[in-house]
């Protein structure tokens, strides 16, 4: 018979199981992990059943760094030293997001990257 005073295990939900790849995930970016352990411990993490199982696949590893990110996701720093907005521009192919550029954005993106240049 049980110890009635032991309580039973609790078992894992998908967000406990997203928590612990995205550790998975910082410590396999951050050079703790191989890429071969990272594969092996993910697909342990999605197969958990318990709680217990996740603390046991990160246990030896580090937690990524808590800080404020904004919606896109990327940290920006606010105040003096810092900005607050970020923009991203990659390839010069004329599409954000999935959508094309207007000329007035272009015009804008330009004009911004000019302010830029001339502040160093």
């Amino acid at each position: 018979m049980s110890d009635p005073d032991q309580l039973p295990e609790l078992r894992a939900s998908d967000s406990d199981r997203e928590r612990t790849v995205e550790v998975l995930r910082h410590a396999g970016s951050d050079g703790q992990l191989t890429v071969d352990e990272l594969e092996e411990r993910v697909s342990a993490a999605y197969a958990a059943r318990m709680r217990r199982e996740l603390e046991q696949l990160t246990a030896d590893v580090s937690a990524p760094p808590a800080h404020a990110e904004h919606e896109s996701g990327l940290a920006v720093k606010e105040g003096p030293g810092g900005d607050r907005w970020v923009i991203s521009i990659m390839g010069g192919s004329g599409v954000v997001r999935g959508r094309k550029l207007s000329k007035a954005e272009k015009r804008e993106l330009r004009e911004a990257e000019r302010r830029r240049e001339l502040e160093r």
